[in-house]
């Protein structure tokens, strides 16, 4: 018996070093596209000159798949880092809607001009807004106007 446990133990001994260099051997970057260049990136949208904070801005690149997004702060400005590099159609969408009912003044509480953001600008097929990086600049500015 003991011929039959020595060859057993063998066997578990060469499958865990064969399991580890598995493993060791996928344990490098694993980060799809990490070898692509990337910038860090900073994008202003107003409305009328007005700014939008809250409002969702995503970048879509519909060839690479790549994108990013952010939401923009009280100065509806919205910095990226890490940004593959390439051309992007910018959308931008309003805050999401509050899962919970609307109570009191809630509903006033959101500017008119960040709930009603044209549709073109809310989808990658229609936004007139393109960004390319890198270019000579870093920051970007749209402004959505009627």
């Amino acid at each position: 018996m003991s011929a039959i446990v020595r060859q057993l133990e063998m066997r578990f001994a060469v499958l865990t070093v064969v399991s580890m260099g598995l493993v060791a051997s996928g344990c490098g970057s694993s980060v799809p596209h990490s070898d692509k260049p990337r910038s860090a990136v900073q994008v202003s949208v107003t409305r009328n000159g007005e700014p939008l904070p809250g409002a969702e801005l995503n970048l879509v690149n519909d060839a690479t798949g790549e994108g990013g997004g952010g939401v923009l702060n009280s100065e509806s400005v919205v910095e990226l880092d890490q940004v593959a590099h390439g051309t992007y159609q910018v959308v931008i969408l309003p805050p999401p809607a509050d899962p919970l009912p609307p109570t009191g003044n809630s509903l006033a509480a959101t500017p008119q001009n960040l709930l009603n953001i044209p549709a073109q600008y809310r989808s990658a097929k229609t936004t007139p807004f393109k960004l390319t990086i890198p270019s000579e600049t870093s920051e970007f500015t749209f402004d959505i106007s009627e």
